[in-house]
């Protein structure tokens, strides 16, 4: 049975609400020492899902944190971890832990579908994520080196400067890569732990192609179809796994893309209807304005 108990912030500025510490400096993103947050932050923290991507260094300190189907990540010295979007998560910490993490959701990469796509693709972000790193000195001094300039370029004032804090983190995500393949070359990666999640994770990958074909499938129905699931259990293995249903994660990804073509193309709101699917371009528009709030036209004029 489902624990329907377990609660999930839907954004950036409802977990940092939960968990008692200050807003974080842009909607879809923020970086902080991990001090700074010591200061009012629940020191533990039951099970939540939220929507975003977290990349943790320890400087030094104590504690744990938990991840659904994995052993807790025991917190110590020069030690990177990561969450991703919807992992079950928990966490104990200790008031003598240092560090900087930086937290981000899909959103923030609207009109940088590039570099979301690599990030997805490397292997921290899984939803069965197990990896941890313990860094040498040599590898930490260049990621500290990294979330210091996110830092700088996140507080200065420079109309461009989240373009320049998208560019870092895709270096530290490349930087990460290059240091986990070097601990993995005589060793095998470790697998899934249930069918389950990977059925999920299909579904994920099978979204993400299906936006860029052009015959697209519409409903949960047809997706459960070419996985070979029922779309009741693929229901439920979303809201199990991740915390929202097979349709809310189809309506997710549709968004980003819709949000994606409508800054970065000189396609038609019509045209847009058309690529995402819709045959009926005033259904997009009625289904856009439902999730987002306003209707296409009016999300491009207020960017």
């Amino acid at each position: 049975m489902l624990n329907t108990n377990i609660p999930y912030f839907e954004n950036l500025s409802k977990f940092y609400e939960a968990i008692n510490v200050p807003k974080p400096i842009h909607e879809h993103f923020d970086v902080r020492f991990i001090q700074e947050n010591l200061k009012t932050v629940k020191m533990h923290m039951p099970s939540f899902r939220n929507p975003c991507f977290m990349i943790s260094m320890t400087l030094k300190g104590q504690g744990s944190v938990h991840h659904a189907g994995t052993e807790a990540f025991r917190v110590g010295d020069l030690s990177v971890f990561f969450t991703a979007p919807g992992q079950l998560q928990s966490w104990d910490v200790l008031p003598d832990w240092e560090g900087i993490y930086v937290i981000f959701t899909k959103e923030f990469f609207a009109v940088n579908r590039i570099i979301l796509e690599e990030i997805r693709e490397s292997p921290f972000f899984d939803i069965d994520n197990r990896v941890s790193l313990t860094l040498v000195p040599e590898e930490a001094e260049v990621l500290l080196d990294l979330f210091q300039k996110i830092q700088t370029e996140a507080n200065g004032q420079f109309e461009n400067r989240y373009e320049f804090v998208k560019s870092f983190i895709r270096l530290m995500v490349m930087y990460l890569n290059r240091f986990y393949e070097k601990r993995i070359q005589n060793n095998q990666k470790p697998n899934p732990q249930a069918s389950g999640i990977l059925t999920v994770r299909e579904f994920q990958d099978l979204i993400e192609q299906n936006l860029k074909t052009d015959k697209k499938l519409k409903t949960v129905s047809e997706f459960a179809d070419k996985l070979s699931v029922h779309p009741n259990h693929l229901n439920a293995l979303c809201k199990e796994i991740l915390g929202k249903t097979a349709s809310e994660l189809l309506h997710d990804s549709t968004l980003l893309q819709a949000k994606s073509l409508i800054l970065n193309s000189d396609f038609s709101m019509k045209e847009i209807a058309y690529q995402l699917g819709y045959e009926e371009p005033n259904y997009f528009f009625r289904f856009f304005k439902k999730h987002v709030g306003v209707t296409p036209s009016e999300f491009k004029g207020k960017i």
